[in-house]
């Protein structure tokens, strides 16, 4: 994993998200919006299966990954995000999308580490649900 982020040092941002959320390596079903047309290349929103986007970014940020609910329009409101409302979501998946964005300095070894704690964290809401 490292050696494929590091060989692509000067590949758009979106590449590294994307290593971040590969569908491949996701321990639950794994929805990534907006995967077949044109959008910032820093950013991913994703939703893993049905878990509630709140209760993963808890505990992510107690891992110490910071992520957001939504859309960027919509983030901290509590509510679905209108657009993906818009795009058919269904208002119980929206309230589980999860966004990622990576700064102009993020590095493949925060990368590596954040999808580290991603798929621990997941496999751990995942054996804990109810």
């Amino acid at each position: 994993m490292t050696a494929q982020l590091k060989s692509r040092a000067n590949a758009p941002d979106h590449a590294l998200v994307g290593a971040l959320v590969n569908p491949a390596s996701a321990p639950t079903p794994l929805t990534i919006y907006g995967c077949a047309t044109r959008r910032l290349t820093n950013t991913s929103l994703v939703r893993f299966g049905e878990l509630n986007a709140g209760r993963v970014l808890r505990a992510l940020e107690r891992e110490g990954v910071i992520a957001a609910s939504g859309s960027a329009c919509c983030a901290g409101r509590g509510q679905p995000s209108h657009v993906l409302l818009a795009q058919g979501e269904s208002p119980q998946h929206a309230r589980c999308a999860v966004r990622f964005s990576l700064g102009r300095r993020t590095t493949s070894e925060e990368i590596d580490a954040a999808l580290c704690t991603v798929r621990q964290v997941l496999g751990s809401l995942l054996n804990t649900r109810h």
